[in-house]
């Protein structure tokens, strides 16, 4: 997928309230004063790094303190940088053009000061600071933290997302969240996209306070060029975004606001098309979010990785490796069975379908044509190709030419349809093989129960063989023939089978079932 500059959002998580001036034995040392600014970890003396670590998670680091007051009591608050340092969470990837991904994550502690103590007022582990996997997976870009600062009362986090390939767009921008009501809310973002190349601009403000957007746009970063026109216009804000509720879905609610087109305006001037300007957020969201399921994926919790998929997809139907993803991933929940798809809404179940996994297959072939070698031989969709579907949409095979037919039938998983309804018969499927020989092989449900592995299809009922004719398929068993076709919906039917003794009774229809047709 080619690069664009976005803006990039990154969330923030919840609050507690601790005193890290207590040592074990319950008495209260005094905590000596910090280095002013922003100072490195291994600058603090050994009595300051011993209060902090208590409360670092484990397998996290502290990587650097800031300092300043944040709730305007004139006293020096802390804001501690910390980074996960899990080796286990750096994997080795091919399909990276690093070679590797670093799934660590990246977060901030924010403690106030009250005389010699601290407390700690908020912490995030998942959002506020970019994980290490976007830009450890691609050569080109840079880490996109550029700061966090503390200046007049507000907590200010900034970032600068560039490639040293690959791209001339760029993208700044900043979150500014003050201490109000007890908390910390977001008052005020703005990002300026850039081309390196041409020094056009584009720049939108916020002010979550006053409900306020300004939009400018035709600015040049070279010195003589540009005539930046600046609209200003009222947006509509239901609620302050506060640092402590932040979620994995407060970005996309933030990009609905920032590019939301409200007729109210106290200035009129050109604007780019609407979906323009939302597109290559939309498409860096997108690539965020894939990337956070693809981490779900590796750790195999695949329900939550369908979940992000299904996001991904939303913000950037043209994403080819997002819906590639979501395909496969779709594609072990059917085969699998997920029993933790229990616990789901209707809705998400319901979207558990082959006709899902064919529509997202299908487009990301058409977007990234090499998506069909691939789907050729990805172990996730290994039932997926034994189904007619693949064979007719994904393969192109058509049933009318002789040649192709038999090609589907020695690809496709046959087994006698309805024999899952009531697990009480026995199964039944056809092997056929590319020289002609054909097997019915049998399985038996134990209890009226598919059996927790596969099914034991090792009792072979008959061998036979087959020819195909002028799409007739014609198949013969010591002696006596059946004669059978290929509907358009992929069912194979023998409508003779059962008069001429060759298949079990009812057992003449056959298709690829999976385990939500029960």
């Amino acid at each position: 997928m080619k690069k664009r500059y976005v803006t990039t959002l990154w969330a923030i998580g919840f609050g507690l309230i601790l005193n890290i001036a207590n040592a074990d034995d319950g008495t209260t040392k005094k905590v000596e004063p910090l280095l002013d600014g922003a100072a490195s970890y291994h600058s603090l003396k050994p009595a300051q790094k011993y209060h902090f670590e208590k409360y670092v998670p484990k397998n996290w680091k502290i990587v650097e303190v800031i300092k300043g007051d944040l709730n305007q009591d004139k006293k020096d608050d802390i804001v501690l940088r910390i980074d996960e340092d899990d080796p286990k969470k750096v994997i080795k990837d091919d399909s990276y053009s690093s070679g590797m991904i670093n799934t660590n994550q990246r977060g901030i502690m924010i403690f106030f000061s009250d005389g010699d103590k601290y407390r700690l007022v908020a912490k995030n582990l998942t959002g506020i600071i970019p994980s290490k996997e976007l830009f450890s997976a691609d050569m080109c870009m840079d880490d996109p933290l550029e700061s966090v600062k503390i200046k007049n009362n507000v907590l200010t986090i900034s970032f600068n997302e560039s490639h040293s390939c690959g791209t001339y767009g760029s993208s700044s921008s900043y979150y500014v969240f003050r201490y109000q009501n007890n908390k910390f809310e977001l008052i005020g973002f703005e990002t300026t996209s850039s081309n390196r190349a041409t020094g056009e601009m584009d720049t939108i403000s916020v002010n979550f306070s006053t409900k306020k957007k300004a939009h400018t746009i035709g600015a040049n970063m070279f010195e003589g060029k540009g005539k930046p026109i600046t609209t200003w216009q009222k947006i509509k804000i239901d609620k302050l975004y506060r640092l402590q509720d932040w979620n994995e879905d407060t970005d996309s609610h933030i990009l609905e606001i920032i590019n939301q087109e409200n007729p109210t305006r106290l200035a009129s001037s050109p604007i780019e098309n609407d979906y323009q300007e939302k597109k290559p957020a939309f498409e860096r969201i997108a690539k965020q979010l894939n990337s956070q399921g693809y981490h779900q994926y590796k750790n195999g919790n695949y329900v939550q990785a369908l979940r992000l998929f299904r996001r991904a997809v939303k913000k950037d139907e043209n994403y080819a490796l997002a819906q590639y993803n979501l395909a496969c991933t779709i594609a072990i929940a059917l085969d699998r069975c997920l029993e933790e798809l229990a616990d789901e809404d209707e809705e998400l179940v319901n979207f558990i379908s082959r006709d899902n996994i064919f529509s997202a297959l299908k487009k990301s072939i058409k977007l990234d044509p090499k998506r069909l070698a691939r789907s050729k031989i990805d172990a996730d969709l290994a039932d997926i190709r034994k189904t007619y579907r693949y064979n007719h949409e994904i393969l192109g095979y058509d049933k009318n030419d002789d040649e192709q037919l038999q090609m589907m039938l020695h690809n496709v998983d046959w087994q006698s349809t309805g024999m899952r309804l009531y697990h009480t018969e026995p199964a039944v499927r056809l092997i056929f093989h590319k020289d002609g020989r054909v097997q019915v092989k049998m399985a038996n449900f134990i209890e009226g129960k598919i059996p927790e592995d596969s099914l034991p299809w090792n009792h072979t009922y008959k061998n036979g063989q087959y020819r195909v004719k002028d799409g007739v398929i014609t198949l013969a068993f010591d002696g006596k023939t059946a004669q059978g076709t290929l509907s358009e919906d992929g069912t194979l039917t023998f409508p003779d089978a059962e008069k001429n003794a060759i298949l079990p009774t009812d057992m003449y229809r056959f298709s690829r079932p999976d385990c939500f047709n029960f």
